[in-house]
């Protein structure tokens, strides 16, 4: 049995390609040229809370009443939804998001509420606005390019906030 014995510099060309030929076969199936240019573009979200479990979204009534003399009650009645809101940003997806948050990701709720006040005095004006789960959370994108060989960037989003509304949830005041 015969062996030779490189000089290191030699050794140490030999190792260098054969991990630069390992690392060539690690990433040949994941990243090709012959993927379109946003496949390689991947979303997390970061910095996600659940800010409030019962929150009122006085931004979004559902309906008001008043009354015309003094000693009279109103009643809200409200079959409509309520709006689902969702933040989007650096080219996330509404379903996307949605999934992160463990939400629906369509836009209402339907719900079927009432609310009856006690007795009002005369211009007083009562007013129902949904109730449900606030949630923020920041998007962050990451962007590999497609090919050997390139750079990569990740970009974060200011704050975004989602609304989910509770079904059947109103608050009246």
């Amino acid at each position: 049995m015969t062996t030779t014995t490189r000089p290191p510099a030699q050794r140490l060309a030999t190792v260098t390609v054969a991990t630069l030929a390992l690392f060539g076969l690690m990433f040949a199936g994941t990243v090709t040229t012959a993927q379109p240019a946003d496949a390689a573009t991947t979303y997390t979200m970061v910095d996600k809370k659940l800010r409030n479990k019962r929150y009122i979204q006085y931004r979004q009534e559902l309906g008001s009443c008043s009354v015309s003399k003094s000693g009279y009650r109103c009643r809200i009645s409200h079959t409509d939804g309520a709006t689902r809101t969702i933040g989007l940003s650096l080219g996330s997806t509404r379903s996307w998001v949605a999934g992160q948050l463990h939400i629906d990701k369509s836009r209402t709720v339907s719900s079927s509420v009432a609310c009856t006040s006690g007795k009002m005095k005369k211009g007083q004006v009562l007013r129902a606005y949904p109730v449900g789960k606030l949630y923020s959370y920041r998007i962050r994108k990451l962007s590999v390019p497609v090919g050997w060989g390139g750079w990569f960037s990740y970009t974060t989003s200011k704050t975004k906030w989602a609304f989910d509304p509770q079904k059947n949830g109103i608050h009246c005041r």
